[in-house]
């Protein structure tokens, strides 16, 4: 069941969550500077894991023991096992005083990610991707008007974009 207007709009986005896309350059030791926008709702120590289409995954530790209860709860198979082999090569990290966090290795390569690259950074509510620039152009290209009506549809939220 999709929102009615009057509810879309009464929805508040300033009640937390890390949102927004900015670019940012990695510096020559794979520091990437923390969006300010984004700092609050992560807060200083963070989780780091692989995502889906090569992007490194940046959660707040809160959020990232829920997911794990929820991951390690997950009944048997290969489902629970793929995406527990995935996320749990994670690594823990604090922000330093210039708000940068590390990349580490594994990471880097998984997204494409090397010193002086830029990175695109999307806050995406209780979790922030991470992005090697030309990655995130060709994935972004795919968000044509079909596919992105046929998502909100999908979606329910067909009614608050008057589709």
């Amino acid at each position: 069941m999709g929102l009615a207007r009057t509810e879309w709009a009464a929805v508040d986005l300033d009640a937390g969550g890390a949102w927004g896309e900015f670019e940012r350059a990695l510096d020559d030791k794979c520091r990437l500077v923390v969006p300010a926008e984004l700092r609050e709702p992560l807060g200083p120590d963070v989780v780091l894991t692989r995502g889906p289409d090569a992007a490194i995954l940046l959660f707040s530790t809160a959020d990232w023991r829920r997911l794990e209860r929820q991951l390690l709860a997950a009944p048997p198979g290969a489902e629970a096992s793929l995406l527990q082999r995935m996320l749990f090569g994670r690594t823990l990290a604090r922000l330093d005083r210039q708000h940068r966090v590390t990349l580490p290795p594994p990471l880097r390569h998984w997204a494409g990610l090397e010193p002086g690259a830029v990175a695109v950074v999307i806050g995406l509510g209780r979790k922030v991707e991470i992005w090697e620039r030309g990655a995130w152009r060709r994935y972004a290209a795919g968000f044509t008007r079909e596919r992105v009506a046929a998502a909100m549809q999908a979606a329910g939220l067909g009614e608050v974009w008057g589709l």
